[in-house]
């Protein structure tokens, strides 16, 4: 909806600035992020971070485009259902964490996201996109010192506001081994085998993620050469 148009810009004009400047623009949301990003030549940064900026703060959320954009993420549910990769991925997050929020599906559930309306999610963004609740990340070849100056310019005026913390509980120590088993009309079936590791602070992280590139990054890796390629086992196997 941010990208349908701003207090100073229709969804169509957002769309021809990007591409005039040669780039292109999407979003996505993942657990505890919501993402807006925007691809352009050097030439085109101050536009980028312009129209970041517009729809962050001045987004108008058209009434007219809601329910085409509602439809198209009902739909998206309706593909995740009916995708085995999606559902056994889901079914891995909801057997691994029983408090973490977590376990719940990242698009949400359809019989709470039919109660949304415009009203409610006017109020999400009002609440929620907030200078203090949003950082930008800018990589490739510009000037520093400009991002800093647009950006600047963009919030001067745009008051913090207060945010309800965010309560996240404990995850209580797996003391058992869990399995969770479901059958469906799929061609092929789909395995996750999954472990609990300490958080992303701690030193044994990158030894964890050196491990994972090991057994499972790519068609060089060891589970890959091993299990697809010699074996013949799987059709794809990743860490």
């Amino acid at each position: 909806m941010l990208f349908k148009g701003t207090t100073t810009r229709s969804g169509v004009e957002l769309d021809y600035l990007i591409q005039d400047a040669g780039g292109y623009f999407n979003a996505y949301t993942s657990f505890d992020r919501t993402v807006y990003h925007v691809t352009t030549p050097s030439s085109g940064t101050k536009i980028a971070l312009d129209v970041l900026a517009d729809i962050a703060l001045n987004a108008t959320l058209p009434d007219d485009e809601l329910e085409t954009e509602l439809d198209v993420i009902r739909r998206e549910m309706e593909m995740g259902n009916d995708d085995p990769a999606r559902r056994s991925s889901r079914r891995l997050f909801e057997t691994a964490y029983t408090h973490s929020p977590y376990r719940h599906t990242v698009i949400g559930y359809r019989d709470i996201f039919d109660q949304l309306d415009r009203e409610a999610i006017e109020s999400y963004y009002r609440a929620r996109y907030a200078p203090n609740n949003c950082f930008f990340v800018v990589t490739g070849d510009v000037n520093p010192g400009e991002v800093i100056s647009v950006l600047s310019e963009k919030y001067a005026s745009q008051p913090m506001l207060p945010l309800p913390p965010v309560l996240i509980p404990p995850e209580p120590k797996q003391v058992a081994f869990r399995e969770r088993l479901e059958e469906g009309p799929f061609e092929q079936a789909h395995f996750h085998f999954a472990w609990h590791v300490p958080d992303v602070r701690h030193n044994d992280i990158p030894a964890l993620d050196i491990i994972s590139m090991i057994l499972g990054g790519g068609k060089s890796s060891r589970l890959y050469r091993e299990i697809r390629d010699q074996k013949a086992l799987v059709h794809g196997v990743d860490a």
